[in-house]
Parts: structure tokens; C-alpha cells; sequence
């Protein structure tokens, strides 16, 4: 595929915020960025890639949703159990001092 050699060269890591925590960094990958955004901040979560509306095949298809509001979040793309799940065990597990608890705005 035309898109795989800038997705997955070694600077390619830089664009995905959720995944640069050493913990993350090594066993997660592609769509688990996606999930931990969503399970965090919801599905408008500005630091998440989003779609032009005029997207073709040969524009740029995304940018940062921060940086175009009115743009369509690509965390859309998914659906809200996996990362329901997510939060619902984080939450006794931060409380116990497990893991470090986070602000979450997606009410699922």
C-alpha cells in the first residue's frame, strides 16, 4: 500500500499521543489509540486525528481534530463497548492506586 511506508517508518510513533507512555509504547498498536482516546476523553477528543469532509483518495485525508474542529473525529470509526469496558475496570483500579486515574468526559 501507498501508505505504509510514512505509517510505519521510525518516526511514525510521534503521531500517535496515546501510545508514547513506555507501558503502551511496546504492546499496543493501529486501533488501541483509538480506544484509549475514546475511554479517556470521548469521541470529540481534540488531540485524535479527524477527517476532512471533502476527503478524496489523493488529499490529505486527516488532521488533528484540535486543528480543525468542524472536521469528523476518526475516533467515530468505533464503537463505544470495548472502551466502555476500558474505563469500568480502570475505575476500581485507580481508586485502589493501581493505576493512575484520569479525567474521563465520555459517559458511555
Amino acid at each position: 500500500m501507498d501508505w505504509t511506508a510514512s505509517w510505519t517508518n521510525a518516526g511514525s510513533a510521534a503521531r500517535h499521543p496515546y501510545l508514547q507512555s513506555q507501558t503502551l509504547k511496546g504492546h499496543a498498536a493501529w486501533d488501541s489509540e483509538f480506544y484509549v482516546s475514546i475511554a479517556l476523553h470521548g469521541y470529540e477528543d481534540p488531540a485524535m486525528r479527524a477527517a476532512s469532509p471533502e476527503s478524496t483518495p489523493d488529499a490529505e485525508v486527516a488532521g488533528a481534530k484540535k486543528s480543525h474542529p468542524t472536521w469528523v473525529s476518526l475516533n467515530h470509526a468505533f464503537f463505544p463497548g470495548y472502551p466502555f469496558a476500558m474505563g469500568l475496570i480502570a475505575r476500581p483500579l485507580a481508586s485502589a492506586g493501581s493505576i493512575r486515574s484520569t479525567r474521563r468526559t465520555w459517559a458511555g
